[in-house]
């Protein structure tokens, strides 16, 4: 609309002043003749193909941590939060878009939708734009709608790079445009999507870029200007509007009240920014390394929890020869290994939670790791059985990034399967066989349909499952029992942990080796244990 507001102020302004207007060489009922023939046309048929193409198989719905349950029916009522991004952060955006050879259009969509894939912890997030549409000469001078919606399946995976996601992201961009008059209420209609009136069609986030200057709003010695105006409504849970100025980008991010406070709509700007310098600092970056806060936030933050740094005794067979520790103003991690660690990860950069159990068992091999009624299960045992496990899972394609379902009695086996997944180098979503079938089926969907690891009591109980493994298979247990070769670094995912569902779907918390290991320093370090000492378990299986 921006584009006909121009187009109607500049005629506005010279009948002001008295001058004729040039005739049009065509009509907007033209417009929509043509438009209609072209229905027909053999391009038609080739983009209606496209746009099926890019839409089939399951579609992601956006899953937004939200304030409030969502209404079954949306009011529709929003509001707006403005923030800029300033001259360093616009320069360094454009500065990006020419080296990728994209456009700054990309570049800062890319940067919405993956704030979305963090903030939703998705790998896809379906992201609307709209398209001029003008695409027709005798258009350009028109006043009228042309503007079409696209729908763009963007997907800001944690292990790609920058550099290759945008120029993905570039590359779907110039496809889509290319074929942006396929109407989008007949993209809905071929695609028979499941009604669902909480939500709009196909997906619930906007973007949107306006590249036009300001038009000369001048006649006759008046000069006019733009009054801001706030509707109170948001069609969208989320609509991010960017506008270029010479220096600087003002932005614009329409919230649905219904969903969100004003702190959060705040905080999501706050992210958005972050993450488009975070994408300019280093395009060899990965997008799981992008952080949302800024480091004077890092800071903030871990002083508020932490109270600073937190030392960490460092896994060792002596144990106590030396000490990790996170330090809160630094994004790494220090520390001096005694001389009898035994996994070559212990002595590298870090010390994660695999790695405390292989020197736990290294260190006191016959101690019980776990009690289960009669049973006794030593740290030697729990190390070999999970190494076994690792093995025959990596086998089968597991590796880092990989979702592993793990569903089971709470038994010995249960935390063999944990151990096993991890050193796999994967990371598990620990799945309740108590959950409502339905449940435990939403949740493999959502995780792509994971490998599931179970018992034989289980066996064929879930039905979106990509295959099933039996922790109780003997064969499982068949492979080497060293520990296998570290492959998962700190920023790997180390579990899946989805809520109750309480205000509406469960939605998959994503936690980092990092953070789990960070949470065994702090447990650690709050609660002293002596070899004595017991825990009962009797909490969800989270770790």
């Amino acid at each position: 609309m921006v584009y006909t507001s121009g187009l109607l102020v500049n005629e506005l302004s010279r009948l002001y002043a008295g001058q004729a207007l040039p005739e049009q060489r065509v009509q907007y009922s033209d417009y929509a003749v043509w438009q209609e023939a072209g229905f027909a046309d053999t391009a038609y048929a080739e983009h209606e193909r496209y746009w099926m193409e890019i839409f089939e198989g399951k579609l992601p719905v956006l899953e937004l941590p939200t304030d409030r349950p969502r209404p079954s029916l949306p009011s529709y009522k929003g509001r707006r939060h403005s923030f800029r991004l300033d001259a360093v952060t616009t320069a360094a955006a454009r500065k990006l878009a020419r080296e990728e050879k994209t456009t700054l259009y990309t570049v800062l969509l890319g940067a919405f939708a993956a704030m979305l894939a963090k903030y939703s912890g998705q790998t896809e997030v379906i992201v609307g734009t709209p398209s001029a549409g003008r695409e027709h000469a005798d258009t350009h001078g028109m006043i009228g709608m042309f503007v079409n919606t696209l729908a763009l399946r963007t997907r800001p995976e944690r292990l790609k790079t920058v550099r290759a996601y945008i120029a993905e992201l570039h590359n779907h961009v110039v496809e889509a445009l290319s074929r942006q008059m396929y109407p989008f209420e007949e993209l809905v209609e071929g695609l028979k999507i499941d009604a669902d009136r909480s939500r709009n069609p196909l997906f619930d986030a906007m973007f949107v870029l306006q590249n036009m200057n300001r038009p000369v709003m001048e006649a006759g010695g008046l000069v006019f200007d733009e009054i801001p105006f706030e509707s109170g409504t948001s069609k969208f849970d989320l609509t991010l509007e960017a506008v270029e100025r010479e220096a600087e980008i003002e932005l614009q991010l329409e919230y649905a009240t219904d969903l969100f406070h004003e702190e959060t709509a705040r905080r999501m700007a706050e992210s958005y920014a972050v993450l488009v310098q975070e994408m300019c600092r280093s395009q060899g970056r990965t997008v799981g390394e992008l952080e949302l806060m800024s480091e004077s936030e890092r800071k903030q933050l871990l002083a508020i929890l932490g109270g600073g740094s937190i030392p960490v005794q460092a896994a060792s067979k002596e144990g106590g020869n030396g000490r990790m520790e996170t330090r809160a103003d630094k994004d790494m991690t220090e520390r001096q290994v005694g001389p009898g660690a035994v996994s070559a990860q212990a002595t590298a950069e870090w010390t994660g939670f695999v790695q405390e159990v292989e020197c736990q068992a290294a260190r006191t091999p016959d101690a019980a790791a776990i009690q289960f009624g009669a049973e006794m299960v030593t740290y030697a045992e729990l190390n070999e059985r999970a190494n076994r496990l690792a093995h025959s899972l990596r086998a089968k394609g597991v590796g880092p990034e990989s979702m592993v379902a793990l569903m089971a009695s709470r038994s010995p086996l249960l935390l063999v399967g944990i151990l096993g997944v991890l050193k796999a180098g994967g990371a598990y979503v620990a799945i309740d066989p108590a959950y409502p079938k339905e449940r435990i089926d939403w949740m493999l969907e959502d995780c792509g349909e994971a490998l599931l690891l179970t018992e034989k009591t289980y066996a064929g109980f879930a039905t979106r499952a990509a295959a099933e493994m039996y922790l109780d298979d003997p064969e499982l247990y068949a492979a080497d029992r060293g520990n296998p070769e570290c492959i998962h670094k700190p920023d790997h995912l180390a579990y899946v942990l989805y809520t109750s569902g309480s205000t509406g779907r469960p939605k998959g918390v994503m936690i980092e080796h990092r953070g789990l290991a960070h949470f065994i320093s702090g447990f650690r370090e709050r609660i002293p244990f002596e070899k004595s000492q017991r825990i009962l378990a009797m909490a969800s299986v989270v770790l």
